[in-house]
């Protein structure tokens, strides 16, 4: 495969941002925001922001953007969070080391990112590091794949069509939805016990091949993966006939998808 370039990679998280963020992640940012209620002249931390949908919620309800601080350490997501609001302050950063002093946040979030961590446990003791006393770290993580059913056809028809080291990233985006294994790695972490709730949104996409274009131009070229027209047409074909009991009249397709948001508060 060709090596990619940057201007490849900021095109890709365009394409995250334009077809994945509006179909799944903006109605999880939205409860999560919601959870986190901030007020007026707090502080608030966005953790693996990807293309800020989150840290542009935070922002609203606070009414002030510059409340709020978004890290990522892929530059290319933090491009595009940056035309979205440049009021907000981006930076790049590993989650396991983060650039802040301690106990700098009166509010702590990270959406759909600890589970694909190389040290979870290491992340998550650094957001509660820099988290101020009678703050909250609030963590959200898809549920179990086996209570996100779509998703595990959608990651079996992959692993068909493009091997089997992408539909077990896929699958990794799930592997904390067993609440036990949360839990655990909030102890690891030397959190306080989370409070766990699970939320059910449903996703909805223009179309089957919405949904594939979203994973191919959104989520595969951060893997190293491109894929011809031909293979792409295939591909749809294929997950039309996987997905068809979601799919409308109109050809949209929508579908539910559950989450776990996990919340600990700094004593």
């Amino acid at each position: 495969m060709d090596a990619t370039t940057a201007p490849e990679m900021t095109q890709a998280a365009a394409a995250f941002d334009d077809l994945l963020v509006a179909a799944v992640f903006r109605s999880f940012a939205r409860l999560a925001a919601d959870e986190v209620a901030p007020l007026r002249g707090q502080r608030l931390l966005d953790v693996a922001c990807g293309t800020g949908v989150l840290a542009q919620e935070l922002a609203a309800r606070l009414g002030d953007p510059a409340g709020v601080v978004g890290v990522d350490a892929n530059p290319a997501m933090l491009e595009i969070a940056r035309r979205g609001a440049p009021e907000i302050g981006w930076q790049r950063a590993d989650a396991a080391c983060l650039p802040f002093e301690a106990e700098r946040f009166d509010h702590v979030v990270c959406q759909f990112a600890v589970m694909l961590f190389d040290d979870p446990e290491a992340a998550l003791s650094e957001m509660w590091r820099v988290l101020a006393p009678g703050g909250a770290l609030t963590v959200l993580v898809f549920d179990a794949l086996e209570r996100n059913p779509v998703y595990d056809t959608i990651a079996a028809r992959y692993g068909e069509w493009i091997g089997p080291v992408l539909s077990q990233a896929l699958r990794a985006a799930f592997s904390l939805g067993r609440e036990g294994d949360l839990e655990a790695v909030f102890r690891a972490a030397g959190t306080t016990a989370p409070t766990i709730r699970t939320h059910t949104i449903t996703a909805r996409f223009p179309s089957v091949e919405a949904l594939v274009l979203s994973d191919v131009k959104g989520w595969f070229p951060f893997s190293g993966v491109t894929l011809k027209q031909p293979v792409i047409d295939l591909i749809v074909a294929d997950m039309k006939q996987a997905l068809a009991p979601h799919v409308a009249a109109d050809g949209s397709l929508s579908f539910p998808v559950a989450a776990h948001m996990a919340r600990a508060v700094r004593p």
